[in-house]
């Protein structure tokens, strides 16, 4: 079952977010097990909301990939969260983010609830 990482940030800010997106190329080459990522920034810093096909995917990306980088920024993250989603949905909305609408993105919407 995917996991949902929840990442609060206080002292990130938008710029360095960037910075560490660009360095890292996620958008280039998307981390394996990555389902989906959004992040905000608020009075209180960032928020990052993920989503991850499971732990292992997590914890691989983030020690071969971005833990180097936001060292080499100078940025810790001391609150990560790890929890395991009980259910996970995807709508058509979702979808017309992700995939080329020349692809046939599919119409219906996908629920995965936790047995």
């Amino acid at each position: 079952m995917p996991v949902m990482v929840i990442i609060h940030a206080p002292k990130v800010t938008p710029l360095q977010y960037e910075a560490v997106r660009d360095q890292v190329g996620w958008v280039e080459t998307p981390a394996v097990g990555a389902i989906s990522h959004a992040i905000a920034f608020t009075d209180a810093g960032a928020v990052e909301v993920n989503l991850w096909e499971s732990r292992e995917a997590f914890d691989t990306y983030f020690a071969t990939r971005l833990k180097s980088v936001l060292q080499a920024f100078g940025i810790q993250l001391d609150d990560i969260q790890v929890l395991d989603t009980h259910t996970v949905a995807v709508g058509e909305p979702c979808l017309a983010y992700l995939v080329p609408t020349s692809a046939g993105a599919a119409k219906a919407s996908v629920l995965v609830t936790a047995h």
